[in-house]
């Protein structure tokens, strides 16, 4: 059942990602020695989800020379997915890490292309990097309770009941925050789907909940959608647009569940199963180095590892 408020951080966009060629190979053993890393199916999961965005403009507010610039702005950022970030920034998360204690490294150049060799020097360094892409698990205790208000904040009641139910099951509460309420079908849904297709949903129709992240195990996505269906699900024509719409979003790679609030006996095993699938997918290897990163280490060598990862994607 939706509300009048939706998620601010689901708006129409244009993605581009950037990251550093060491830190791809620090994460991937498989492309560790090729002279161009990039097309690495675990970077290309891990990117997904925080990659940099260009949020289109709806007002009048820009001139055209600023127009112009965003157009040419939002061209570099595509030009792969992800790409290399600029040397600069490349060389300047190099040298700061180093600088903390985290790796050791060179530089070489080789028909025209520069390459970056990182060492690790510390432990468990590839899951530190791959726990620093779901930020989420890096967040402070007041944080994260400050965050899940405002989740709450856009539930009804009886999506705010199995939302607590949620984050009472999970190991960590940090995990919840993966469970998005209120997203829109347009964001979730390819753009070159067939026209017909997409006029089954309005622009602001959404969903109640959202689960989307990428399985670190298998080269997959865990993509869920999670309906709380009340007594205005019981029409003929109601029941015929929620076929509609579960229709667009299988046939967009999500599975979609459809939970009765008079069958609230059947939540607390649906509950755990969405929780295990979730940490399955996460893996208690990146929720142990989430956790080293929140407690262990020290603050110049927390900032270089985030740096590492956010950086290159706030330059894309």
């Amino acid at each position: 059942m939706a509300v009048s408020q939706t998620c601010p951080w689901h708006s129409r966009y244009t993605v581009g990602a950037f990251a550093a060629d060491s830190v791809v190979r620090l994460l991937d053993d498989s492309v560790a020695n090729l002279l161009s890393p990039f097309h690495s199916s675990v970077l290309k999961r891990l990117v997904r989800l925080r990659w940099g965005c260009t949020l289109d403009i709806t007002t009048s507010t820009a001139d055209d020379e600023a127009r112009f610039a965003g157009a040419v702005l939002a061209k570099i950022a595509q030009r792969g997915f992800p790409a290399p970030c600029s040397l600069d920034l490349e060389r300047f998360l190099l040298k700061q890490a180093s600088q903390a204690g985290l790796i050791k490294y060179d530089e070489k150049q080789k028909a025209g292309a520069f390459t970056f060799r990182a060492t690790s020097r510390q432990k468990n360094l590839a899951n530190l990097l791959k726990a620093c892409f779901f930020a989420e698990l890096l967040l402070q205790d007041d944080e994260v309770e400050s965050l899940l208000e405002r989740y709450f904040s856009l539930c009804t009641p009886a999506e705010r009941e199995f939302y607590e139910m949620v984050c009472r099951s999970c190991p960590d509460p940090r995990l919840a925050l993966f469970l998005a309420p209120q997203r829109l079908i347009i964001t979730m849904v390819r753009l070159t789907r067939p026209r017909e297709e997409m006029q089954i949903i309005a622009s602001d129709q959404r969903v109640d909940f959202t689960l989307e992240v990428p399985n670190l195990v298998e080269d997959k996505w865990l993509r869920i959608v999670v309906e709380i269906d009340d007594t205005s699900h019981q029409g003929r024509g109601q029941r015929a647009l929620d076929a509609q719409r579960d229709g667009l979003l299988k046939s967009n790679g999500w599975e979609v569940w459809r939970l009765n609030v008079r069958e609230r006996s059947l939540w607390k095993e649906k509950v755990g199963e969405l929780v295990r699938m979730l940490c399955a997918a996460v893996t208690d290897e990146v929720l142990q180095a989430a956790k080293d990163i929140r407690e262990k280490l020290s603050e110049e060598s927390r900032q270089a590892l985030t740096d590492l990862v956010l950086l290159p994607i706030a330059e894309a």
